[in-house]
């Protein structure tokens, strides 16, 4: 099975890069400040993901994050978590998150829907998975974008708002004040 995915990584190689469709690159979502400065203390920005926070022969536990200069208007704290390097059409939306405003950091591993201590919420991303599921890219296909991305909200998304991401685009534009990025890398040979 591992030679079949390499193949398949080496055949789709070139198959890569669609920054264009990430959420924080839509018309309506680009013009917001980027004010929020999010980082980790488990990888820094444009660097390589422990292994420990990716899936397959990872623990697939969500990373520590940590924000600052969040609005003191924020309602809700939104966070995403996209791959635009997955030989697919678009981005792969790894994770969809709803915070209460009280937080600026998160502990390793609370973002996987096994271990919400925190009890937050989550909206559905790729295959309708609830919650953080970590960097597994096809075998050779060389190096993957993991793009955390954070939203300060004036008011809260309600679930019923968000069917599609283009839902979900068009609520973040209407009600995100500042937002945020850290990149994540990851690669499987």
């Amino acid at each position: 099975m591992e030679f079949i995915e390499r193949c398949l990584g080496r055949l789709f190689y070139n198959f890569r890069g669609r920054d264009v469709h990430l959420i924080c690159n839509a018309d309506n979502v680009s013009i917001i400040p980027s004010t929020i400065q999010l980082t980790s203390s488990d990888f820094n920005d444009n660097e390589p993901m422990p292994l420990v926070c990716t899936s397959g022969e990872g623990e697939d536990k969500s990373p520590s994050l940590e924000w600052k200069n969040m609005p003191e208007q924020t309602k809700e704290i939104l966070i995403i978590l996209e791959d635009p390097d997955a030989p697919l059409p678009k981005p792969v939306i790894h994770m969809i998150c709803r915070i209460p405003p009280t937080f600026n950091s998160i502990e390793q591993g609370v973002l996987n829907i096994d271990n919400n201590i925190h009890n937050f919420k989550f909206l559905p991303g790729i295959f309708g998975r609830l919650g953080y599921h970590g960097p597994r890219p096809v075998r050779m296909h060389g190096s993957h974008r993991y793009i955390f991305q954070i939203y300060a909200l004036n008011e809260p998304i309600l679930d019923e708002e968000v069917t599609n991401k283009d839902d979900l685009i068009d609520s973040i534009s209407k009600k995100s004040i500042s937002r945020g990025t850290l990149t994540g890398t990851f690669e499987r040979f």
